[in-house]
């Protein structure tokens, strides 16, 4: 009896210990350090991050960095932080890009492809800017964090050049599904006129489309921008942007898509998603699991602007009512929708001024592939409606099995801006305390964060973070897993030998 009384004091003495050390068996209970884990915090900015989902075990963030900027100027860096909070690269991220000339705006995508694991990172690149202009650079990243032997240091062209000085800016990038990558950019190769172009890149780095100054998504008269893209599943790409040929106040959204090859499969210069009265902006896209998709935007047709979506097949048809169906008209703005599949169904979340607010909150929506609002109210589940502004929210798939996802957002309830996340069932049961709970608060501000699935139960969320550097507008890059404990075990803490 005696050592049975020593072991149960033990065991308590261990539950106790772990308790202590900060994480408790609770929903929604952060799993690294208090406030988050340092990507990078190193001399300088880091910045306009860029997240992925990598190797079934964490995530990989890319990020614009300029610790060395006296010399070559902004640079492009990179971290893996696995599930557990370890970061088996170099201590501040290791280089993508270090050329003697400014790189900035990263985007990065997990390539898998015959048993092979990597990365391919793409960012704009001044280094010819003078003679060239601005154009698009890529790189590949071994699952070690370190270059891959087929390519060159600092980065192969993603686009050969095209001889008229023209800027290529803002790009995007998916897997090929046969070890490359995609990219999209917006083109200024005509003046005053911005096109969308593309280019698709062996896993060598060679570019695989003619001409290689990158195929035409579109180059109708006026401006194409604001795209974002997804891989189509069969080798292509199916891109979505905001289109300025009916006037330049009232941009609408259309789409293409391009195959394995780079022909355009659509109407040429692209299939109207909503070319609706008013303006249309800020389009998201995913997937619809038959080489279609499913595309959202900010809606000015109305008195304000409002949430609608429409679904899109793999042969360029709409399906849904003619200029997509209403996710949420409630009084008040509604702007800058972000989704995510959830199998054949879709969440989308925004940022609301219903009510008369003036600073915004986050709600949130599930439609299914019928475009058929599945949550009540109609007009959506409110995630935040606390005090002050929440901004830029973010989600994450949490459980796949059970249709769950978390939202993140930016949160300036406590005058700062701080991170904040909630958990939403596929049924919108709001699963933690109302208004969310706190990622990161930190006596500084806390911004832009993006999110990803860590393929462990969990999401990892990084964010810029002020700490470090107060009074001023410059950031370091944090981190932060969490997890819902309700349905989940949990995770030992970072070991604190890690480094911080």
């Amino acid at each position: 009896m005696h050592s049975r009384r020593i072991g149960l004091v033990v065991l308590l003495t261990v539950v106790l210990m772990t308790l202590t050390a900060g994480l408790i068996l609770a929903h929604g209970i952060p799993l690294w350090d208090p406030d988050g884990v340092a990507l990078c915090i190193a001399a300088g900015a880091q910045y306009q991050q860029d997240i992925v989902s990598y190797n079934n075990n964490g995530a990989v963030v890319a990020w614009t960095d300029t610790r060395d900027l006296s010399t070559t100027g902004m640079d492009i860096y990179t971290q893996y932080v696995q599930s557990d909070g370890y970061r088996p690269w170099a201590t501040q991220g290791v280089s993508v890009c270090t050329h003697t000339s400014d790189q900035y705006t990263p985007v990065v995508c997990e390539v898998r492809h015959s048993g092979e694991m990597y990365l391919i990172y793409a960012w704009v690149d001044e280094r010819y800017d003078t003679t060239l202009g601005k154009e698009i650079y890529a790189q590949r990243i071994n699952s070690d964090g370190s270059y891959d032997s087929h390519w060159v240091k600092d980065g192969y062209p993603a686009c050969g050049p095209s001889g008229d000085g023209g800027d290529q800016i803002e790009p995007e990038i998916v897997p090929d599904n046969t070890g490359g990558a995609i990219v999209v950019w917006e083109d200024w190769q005509v003046t005053n006129d911005v096109n969308l172009f593309a280019q698709r890149m062996a896993s060598t780095g060679a570019l695989q489309w003619y001409p290689l100054a990158g195929i035409t998504v579109c180059n109708h008269l006026d401006d194409q921008k604001n795209h974002a893209v997804i891989s189509d599943g069969a080798g292509g790409a199916i891109i979505v942007w905001e289109d300025y040929r009916s006037g330049a106040i009232t941009p609408d959204i259309y789409a293409q898509r391009l195959n394995s090859a780079g022909t355009r499969v659509w109407t040429p210069n692209g299939v109207p998603i909503c070319d609706a009265s008013g303006a249309q902006r800020a389009p998201q896209i995913v997937g619809d699991g038959d080489e279609g998709a499913i595309v959202v935007w900010q809606d000015g047709r109305g008195a304000a602007n409002d949430i609608y979506a429409q679904r899109v097949d793999k042969n360029g048809n709409v399906q849904w009512t003619l200029d997509g169906k209403v996710v949420c008209d409630a009084a008040g703005e509604q702007q800058n929708p972000r989704m995510i599949a959830m199998g054949d169904e879709y969440v989308i979340a925004w940022r609301d001024f219903r009510g008369g607010t003036l600073e915004g909150d986050v709600y949130a929506q599930r439609i299914d592939q019928a475009g058929e609002r599945k949550w009540t109210p109609a007009n959506g589940v409110d995630i935040c409606t606390a005090a002050g502004a929440q901004a830029w929210p973010t989600l994450a798939i949490d459980d796949v099995a059970t249709g769950a996802v978390i939202i993140s957002w930016q949160d300036s309830r406590s005058a700062n801006y701080d991170i904040y996340a909630q958990r939403v069932e596929s049924n919108g049961t709001i699963d933690w305390p109302a208004n969310g709970v706190p990622i990161c608060t930190f006596d500084s501000t806390q911004q832009d964060p993006l999110a990803t699935a860590d393929a462990h139960g969990g999401v990892i969320i990084v964010w810029q973070d002020n700490r470090n550097h107060r009074g001023y507008e410059i950031y370091d890059l944090y981190a932060q897993r969490i997890r819902d404990f309700d349905h989940q075990v949990f995770l030992p803490l970072v070991n604190k030998q890690y480094p911080q």
